[in-house]
Parts: structure tokens; sequence; C-alpha cells
């Protein structure tokens, strides 16, 4: 598909790795609208991108051509509270940001083997989740949609069972939450003299 045809161009939640080239993109793109979490365009979109950017709600759903996408609020899941995810409501693809990060380079688009195993290497080397007391809940939420695939944002998208997955994931935190990783370590430039 060319940019220039591209009408609606956003991410999960305000990082850098997000929305880093979203001023590109929009140049290119001349009829396209930023987009992401209401508090996330409020906070911070509107700020950075180079026009008013749509702030959906929590359920809305919006048109991209032939597909209808669904938006889903998903404050602190996994990180940011402006996180929420698309789901594709024809194909039953939930676009879910940061969740199941795999690392790697030369990954296949798209796997049916299991991605838990990898992202929660990844997690446990960063502890990037925000451990919100509503993450059961948004995962079941998720889980509910019966979704057909996840798009990871980093790493293999998973064709499979994408309920029993993101339930698994869930079931991972609670089991972890008892056991959360020590203070943070403040991280200092070294400064020879």
């Amino acid at each position: 598909m060319p940019v220039e045809k591209l009408r609606w161009i956003g991410g999960s939640h305000f990082e850098g790795d997000e929305f880093g080239a979203l001023n590109d993109f929009l140049a290119a793109a001349p009829e396209a609208t930023p987009f992401g979490a209401e508090i996330g365009v409020l906070t911070s979109l509107n700020d950075f991108a180079s026009r008013p950017a749509r702030g959906f709600g929590d359920g809305e759903e919006f048109s991209i051509g032939s597909r209808r996408m669904k938006w889903l609020y998903t404050p602190h899941v996994p990180h940011g509270w402006d996180c929420g995810i698309l789901f594709d409501l024809s194909t039953r693809t939930l676009l879910c940001g940061d969740l199941f990060t795999q690392p790697g380079a030369n990954m296949p688009p798209v796997t049916e083997s299991e991605v838990l195993t990898a992202s929660e290497g990844m997690r446990e080397m960063m502890d990037y989740y925000a451990h919100a007391t509503n993450t059961s809940a948004t995962l079941e939420r998720m889980a509910d949609l019966d979704p057909s695939m996840l798009a990871c944002q980093h790493g293999s998208a998973y064709r499979g069972n994408s309920a029993a997955l993101l339930r698994e994931l869930a079931a991972t935190i609670e089991r972890g939450n008892g056991k959360l990783s020590t203070r943070p370590r403040a991280v200092t430039a070294q400064v020879d003299g």
C-alpha cells in the first residue's frame, strides 16, 4: 500500500519506538490522522504530532476501509497509563503492542510455536510491565475477544489459541507478583576525573 494512502497512524502508547517517526509518516500521508488513547493524546501525542491527533475511547470502533477496528483502553498493560490495543473485528487479529515481546532478529513474521517463554525471558531481563492491579482482568478481557492471531510489536505474530495464551500470561504474572524484583537500581554515568 502506498504510504500516501494511509488514513490512520497510531500506536499502543507514547514512546519513541511507537511514535518516533510519526511526523515523517504524516508528511508522507497528508490525509492521515494520528491516533492513540484519549489520555495519550491529551498528555503527549498532540504536543508531538504535526497535526491534531484523535483520542479513542475504550470500545470505540472505526473504519480503515473495508475493515473495522476496535480500540481497547488497557491502562498500565503492559506499562504506560496511555496503553491501548486494536482489535481487527473482521480477521480477529489483536494488535497487542508490547505484550509478548520476543527478543532476537530474523524471526518469522508469523509463528504457530509457543511465544510466551521467549517473551517472559525478555520481561525477566527488563521487567517493563507495570504490575497493575487490573492486569489479569485486562488480559481476560482480551482473551474474551477470542483472537485468531496476536500481532506483536516486537517479534513474531502468534497464530493459535490466542485466548489461552493471554490467560497463561495472566496466570504467569499473578504467580510472579508475589516475587516482584527488588527495588530498581539507579543507573548513573561514570565520569573519569
